[in-house]
């Protein structure tokens, strides 16, 4: 499993849980096309909700001058898209169609998962702490979302009293 992040922080926790850590800048098509002779990934997880970040998986990146369509994502590969996506799709029907892979959205079905979710985190709970750096009120949100988009944080909690 690959963790392709720019954050040294989140690439160094994806690391201590098992996961090969990828920067972003570092060409990670090259290396994962070499993990899988060339075939690409069987499946890509998308958690960021940003359309950069479902692009990679796809497409690598729009902002680098080469376009390599579809090299992390295999042929009849699955993509599932967990972020919450506010941009435009960036692909095509027609090269869905080319491509021919399974992409999933869709919200967590809260209520169908909640009680065997929370058993698994109260068993799993130690392992997961480090994965939240910080935790704060809600009076200070606008302070916390500040660094997390400047890269200074990786996830944060609000404590709701």
């Amino acid at each position: 499993m690959f963790a392709i992040d720019s954050n040294a922080s989140r690439l160094e926790t994806a690391e201590r849980h098992g996961a090969k850590s990828l920067n972003l800048n570092s060409d990670p098509r090259k290396i994962i096309l070499a993990a899988t002779e060339n075939r690409g990934a069987d499946v890509v997880i998308e958690a960021v909700g940003h359309g950069d970040a479902l692009r990679l998986g796809y497409l690598f990146p729009i902002y680098h001058e080469v376009d390599y369509r579809f090299d992390l994502l295999r042929p009849f590969g699955h993509m599932v898209s967990i972020g919450v996506q506010q941009d435009p799709l960036p692909f095509s029907g027609p090269e869905c169609y080319g491509k021919n892979f399974r992409v999933q959205f869709g919200r967590c079905p809260v209520r169908g998962v909640f009680h065997d979710a929370l058993k698994t985190l109260l068993q799993v709970q130690d392992e997961l702490g480090e994965f939240v750096e910080i935790w704060k009120g809600l009076e200070d949100a606008p302070k916390a979302f500040e660094l997390f988009d400047k890269g200074e944080v990786g996830k944060v909690a609000f404590q709701m009293d």
